[in-house]
């Protein structure tokens, strides 16, 4: 009868991992990447769009002009309503994508859904007070608590409507 002993992996020198797990490492940095740097990617575009150069009267110059051509017979007070509207929308639209972004990163690496749109969740509201901080630092710009309720909506809309798909 022969003793033999199972056979063992060799560690890399850090001990850390198996020696041979590189091809695996490689691959989940690859996947980190893909999964982060998007999100990391919008957030410097949500970043910008909290300068002056799109602040309303900068943007105004823009949209209303579009808002003429389309609808020729809005009067001034009208064309400023909804200018105003599409500024809330856009808040809404940057902050669900912001979530579906922030979500799918967070759920690569977390199992539980439910734990991962919470993380997502609180992410978002994190960045929306830290862009009305931006915001307030700027010359024609302001911070407003109401603007981070519309990006909350936004978020929570997405991670809603993610619960309603997977059902």
């Amino acid at each position: 009868m022969s003793l033999k002993t199972a056979p063992q992996k060799v560690l890399s020198p850090d001990t850390t991992r198996p020696a041979n797990s590189g091809a695996s490492s490689d691959r989940s940095s690859v996947r980190n990447v893909q999964y982060w740097l998007p999100l990391i990617i919008w957030l410097g575009v949500i970043y910008s769009f909290s300068t002056d150069e799109f602040s309303s009267s900068s943007t105004a110059g823009f949209v209303e002009p579009i808002l003429h051509f389309l609808f020729p017979g809005l009067s001034p007070e009208q064309l400023s309503f909804w200018h105003a509207v599409i500024r809330k929308l856009s808040h809404i639209t940057e902050y669900a994508i912001l979530a579906w972004l922030t979500y799918r990163a967070i759920r690569f690496d977390e199992t539980d859904s439910l734990k991962a749109k919470v993380r997502a969740f609180q992410f978002l509201v994190l960045a929306a007070m830290t862009d009305e901080f931006h915001q307030s630092l700027t010359m024609s710009r302001g911070a407003s608590i109401v603007d981070v309720g519309y990006d909350s909506i936004g978020g929570l809309i997405v991670l809603w409507i993610g619960t309603l798909i997977r059902k």
